[in-house]
């Protein structure tokens, strides 16, 4: 995982995109400050500082060109990378120094065999100690190199001393029985085993500045010259302290011999020595303590002045400096033609894409299955013939006061009524006549009574009433109406499975689109593809249709019916390792320079907030504000604003240090902001560093 601290890396002359990556990858941070000394060749071209910027983006760097060369800082801020300029100086690569032998310490630490320490000969040395061990061996050694105030020879008091030591135990064989060990002696021996193994080292090592030794000083026992007994080398271990085995030394007989008069004194110094001797302590102990000590103090300081939190907050913007972009149209060109910074290298993708999803009807619906149908009879009293063409309306009134109309399936004409004189009375004839209608809807609702019409409308819309007058309708009840449970496509049985086609619709469109770029040998721009999702959720970008269609019923054994959606998508595909994001920018900043919006020097930018391919041309929308990537340009924050959002955010939790910060931004001092993934802010100022963006 990358981590959040920042590195500083230094170019050479001979540095290269490649190498520099290496170098910032190798770092394991994620900012990355390049410190681009002047007239580096293989860093003074936009080409280079795009590929630079593209292979930092897919290592998820963020970088940061430090410099005092124009041509460097030019290069880097057209490819759009953040730039910090040196003034009033100029960034070198520091001199290599050649290459030397280090000198070798005269005092340095060495570890001598045993074996040839005893033969007296040459040495190995071993590794050097710290500069603060080496320089307090240095002051031994002054010690020993300075000259004895009264003599070069040991005192009489050292003499009695080592007379005393050669009489605390004499050798003996290993295989003979000790006698006599006196409880001082093993005193004595448990304080030599204590010694670690560098005091032995540095008691079994001679002194290479005393040149003269006194003829007649005794021996000094060393520690390697006592041989201790199986029952006190037990006694030794039963205290814990583990010894190595001393060498083989000379018997007492290889010694040289002692004065007479040491030994009549031997006995009484050998109990004062036992009495008052301290133990010899060791020096370099308190001071690897001491060095240890300091070390650890200095790591800490390190880790406390060393870790900073960064708070990264940006001016308010000057209203009069933005200008706001507005559906641009951006030039495109097709793959493969060599790019020229004024065209986006894309190639549009058009396809028709058809899904199909079933569902089924889950539920059952009474239906209108039977229709009313009868025979009507029309007797006229007029003297005239009465003409009903086909078609005609015969409206029948229920007992709840509800019309239903049943329509003449053909012409019908009714006689006229005829009188005839007979002597005594006048016989007259009504016409009549019999034609069959139908309910124009179908159900047991069109079930009517005998005798219920009451009117009759004619196709051109005359309405004729039947109750009383000279034409009269008579009727016997008219059924055949009736209703059956049936399963019907209603529209919310469509809207339900809609949903599901619709996410099929677009994930079959992607497919095939991936599919598309991918035969060409080029990258899909998913952004780009149209219709959208959005635009599906509105129920725009595409028809659809139902089989069987709303309203009409599904077969009772298999109660399916089938949803089709058609889509003509569009989309734009770029060539590998060069998105849309990548071009979009550097295009729109040089069609914008060739319409002279921006000039060189005025310390503006465009910022893209959303594109938009419609199939037929790419548009972008924005707007052209203050070039805060430029160190060069402004507003920058007062001291004052800044130390208000230092104290806005100092010692908070997140959560606080963002409230603070967003009411800095309603105020006006600040338009933006990004605080660390920590969750608290430091308590100390020197761990809090505010920056400009």
């Amino acid at each position: 995982m990358v981590a959040d601290d920042t590195a500083l890396i230094l170019a050479l002359p001979d540095e290269t995109v490649e190498s520099l990556l290496r170098k910032a990858e190798q770092a394991g941070v994620r900012r990355v400050q390049l410190l681009i000394p002047d007239d580096v060749p293989g860093l003074q071209q936009q080409a280079q500082f795009d590929r630079l910027r593209t292979l930092a983006l897919r290592g998820g760097l963020e970088l940061t060109v430090i410099s005092s060369d124009p041509q460097t800082l030019r290069a880097a801020r057209l490819s759009q990378i953040e730039t910090m300029q040196v003034r009033n100086a100029h960034v070198v690569v520091p001199p290599q120094a050649p290459a030397v032998t280090p000198p070798v310490n005269p005092y340095a630490t060495r570890v001598l065999n045993r074996e040839e320490t005893r033969g007296g000969g040459a040495s190995p040395m071993a590794t050097d100690l710290s500069a603060s061990d080496a320089a307090f061996l240095d002051a031994l050694d002054d010690f020993d190199a300075m000259p004895p105030p009264r003599s070069v020879g040991p005192t009489t008091g050292d003499e009695d001393l080592f007379a005393s030591l050669e009489s605390i135990s004499a050798p003996h064989d290993s295989r003979t029985p000790r006698r006599g060990a006196t409880s001082s002696d093993d005193d004595f021996l448990d304080a030599l085993d204590s010694l670690s193994i560098d005091d032995e080292e540095e008691l079994r090592r001679p002194n290479p500045r005393r040149t003269e030794t006194p003829p007649t000083a005794p021996k000094r026992i060393r520690p390697e010259d006592i041989e201790l007994s199986d029952a006190e080398k037990a006694r030794a271990k039963q205290t814990g302290r583990v010894t190595m085995a001393p060498p083989p030394r000379p018997t007492r007989a290889a010694t040289e011999p002692q004065s007479r008069d040491a030994a009549p004194r031997s006995s009484q110094l050998d109990a004062e020595f036992r009495q008052a001797a301290p133990r010899r302590q060791n020096k370099l102990i308190p001071v690897t303590m001491i060095i240890a000590l300091l070390v650890i103090i200095l790591v800490a300081a390190n880790q406390i002045l060393g870790s900073k939190t960064t708070v990264i907050v940006a001016p308010p913007a000057r209203p009069e400096l933005i200008e706001p972009i507005k559906a641009m149209p951006i030039p495109l060109m097709a793959p493969g033609s060599g790019s020229t910074g004024t065209a986006v290298l894309a190639e549009a993708i058009a396809n028709d894409v058809v899904v199909s999803v079933s569902g089924q009807i889950a539920e059952g619906t009474l239906s209108p299955s039977g229709t009313a149908r009868g025979s009507i009879s029309l007797i006229s009293m007029n003297p005239q013939p009465i003409t009903l063409p086909a078609g005609s309306e015969f409206v029948a009134v229920k007992a709840d006061g509800q019309e239903v109309p049943f329509v003449s399936a053909g012409d019908v004409v009714v006689p006229p009524a005829t009188t005839s004189d007979q002597g005594n009375q006048v016989v007259t004839t009504k016409g009549t006549a019999s034609i069959e209608v139908v309910a124009r809807s179908a159900g047991s609702a069109s079930n009517v009574d005998a005798n219920s019409v009451r009117k009759i409308i004619l196709p051109g819309g005359q309405t004729v009433h039947v109750e009383v007058g000279a034409l009269v309708v008579r009727h016997d009840p008219i059924s055949g109406g009736s209703e059956e449970q049936v399963r019907i496509v209603k529209d919310s049985d469509v809207q339900r499975l809609l949903a599901d086609g619709l996410v099929k619709l677009d994930e079959q469109a992607r497919q095939q689109f991936l599919s598309l770029a991918s035969t060409r040998k080029l990258q899909l721009e998913p952004t780009t593809m149209i219709p959208r999702r959005a635009d599906l959720e509105q129920l725009q970008g595409f028809e659809y249709s139902v089989s069987p269609s709303e309203g009409e019923t599904v077969n009772p054994a298999d109660p399916t019916f089938v949803l089709s959606l058609t889509a003509h998508y569009s989309a734009l595909a770029t060539p590998p390792g060069t998105p849309l994001t990548d071009q979009i920018g550097k295009v729109l900043t040089e069609q914008l320079r060739q319409a002279t919006l921006l000039q060189p020097g005025d310390c503006k930018a465009p910022v893209i907030t959303s594109w938009m391919w419609d199939g037929t041309r790419l548009t972008v929308s924005g707007q052209i504000g203050l070039n805060t990537q430029d160190p060069a340009c402004g507003p920058k924050l007062s001291a004052s604003a800044l130390q208000q959002v230092r104290d806005a955010v100092r010692g908070k939790p997140q959560a606080e240090a963002k409230a603070a910060l967003q009411s800095l931004v309603q105020k006006g001092l600040i338009s933006s902001y990004s605080l660390p993934n920590v969750d608290r802010l430091p308590s100390w100022d020197f761990q809090l560093r505010i920056e400009t963006r």
